[in-house]
């Protein structure tokens, strides 16, 4: 017993479906293509660029500010515990004492879970 679904359609029905789909599909690529206004683009500089020339963005006290006094690098550090002064990204690593900096599945081998904390100085 042979099962399916069996659509029977003259030729010329077959036809004149393609050819509304088609048109239906090229209408569509048409318009995006050639349509000049862009609804919706996304952010206005404005709303992305919150510090003026000479500002740099830094996290301080937990919120992202902007400063003009900033200078010098940044420094990093993996530690149990983020030293004063130091801001804690939250991204964490398992160094189980291999010497290796590479994200391991769990802290379960007894390995300590290690903090990045960085330093702008």
């Amino acid at each position: 017993m042979k099962r399916g679904i069996t659509i029977n359609l003259s030729n010329k029905t077959f036809y004149t479906l393609l050819a509304v789909i088609s048109l239906v599909i090229i209408s569509g690529i048409a318009y995006a293509a050639l349509n000049p206004t862009i609804p919706n683009p996304g952010h206005a500089i404005s709303e992305l660029q919150k510090c003026s020339n000479g500002e740099t963005l830094v996290m301080a006290g937990g919120v992202w500010a902007c400063s003009a006094g900033v200078t010098g690098n940044i420094q990093s550090q993996w530690s149990e515990t983020c030293p004063a002064g130091w801001t804690d990204t939250n991204l964490t690593d398992c160094d189980s004492g291999d010497g290796h900096s590479v994200q391991e599945d769990s802290c379960s081998d007894g390995g300590s879970a290690m903090r990045l904390c960085l330093k702008i100085g």
